[in-house]
């Protein structure tokens, strides 16, 4: 749903994701401008400080921090998963680049 409704509003939208396997649906069926694979390290780095705002649909364990290298100075990162343990949080992962964490319950597509 945020594909869709960011590429509605006129975004500039990527999707990032664990692996490969949603590159085509994302680039093709969604139309997403450009895709991450977290797997690929040479992606991960492209995407590094390139993000105004990411909404974070995770409910798996991953590594949050990387998510947070990828924003811009005053990003926001909108946490709307819910995974199954504590998230970690280095303070300075955010105060160095006063960026912002929030969460929302969006509920479903339905």
């Amino acid at each position: 749903m945020a594909v869709k409704i960011g590429k509605a509003l006129g975004a500039h939208v990527t999707v990032v994701s664990r692996n490969n396997a949603k590159r085509k649906i994302s680039i093709e069926d969604l139309k997403a401008d450009n895709y991450v694979d977290m797997s690929n390290p040479d992606e991960v780095a492209q995407a590094a400080g390139k993000f105004d705002m990411i909404i974070n649909t995770i409910s798996a364990k991953y590594d949050f921090s990387s998510y947070l290298t990828m924003l811009k100075v005053r990003g926001k990162l909108i946490v709307v998963g819910a995974p199954p343990d504590a998230l970690p949080l280095a303070a300075f992962g955010i105060i160095g680049g006063n960026k912002t964490i929030a969460g929302s319950l969006i509920g479903g597509t339905k």
